[in-house]
């Protein structure tokens, strides 16, 4: 197993400890244990309730989780239409990427006395799995409440 998803598994199994306690008995044993057993044990990872920084792998296994085990039909509904709607804007995001560089190789006119600048094309991107994750982590704090 690689070292990015064992540091994974160890702050998945951080964060887990500040889900409420009736969710986290919803995930099987033996999917924990399987993350205990892969964690990285010299990875030291501290999670913070007020301004959570995961790895992405982590992010994406805890969306897994809740949709699998813990999200009722509603809320996996909700989540699946974001993630399919951030999936559409991942792929036309990309082909913009690809017209733009493209059109600009295809329009440089390369003569001895013009002078090229080639300055950085800014295409702004939302992060898709922040926003999910942040949705998700107002679910627990509200079911907490």
């Amino acid at each position: 197993m690689n070292k990015v998803y064992k540091k994974a598994c160890t702050e998945v199994l951080e964060a887990l400890k500040y889900i409420p306690l009736d969710e986290y008995h919803k995930i099987p044993y033996k999917t924990i244990a399987f993350m205990e057993e892969n964690k990285d044990k010299d990875y030291n990872y501290k999670y913070d309730v007020k301004s959570p920084k995961m790895s992405k792998q982590a992010n994406i296994i805890i969306i897994r989780l809740y949709l699998d085990y813990i999200a009722n039909e509603k809320e996996k509904k909700i989540i699946n239409e974001i993630l399919e709607l951030n999936s559409k804007k991942k792929i036309k995001t990309k082909t913009n990427e690809i017209t733009i560089i493209s059109k600009k190789n295809q329009n440089r006119k390369y003569d001895e006395y013009s002078e090229i600048h080639d300055f950085p094309i800014k295409i702004e991107n939302t992060n898709w799995l922040k926003k999910l994750i942040n949705k998700i982590k107002l679910i627990f704090i509200k079911r907490k409440s």
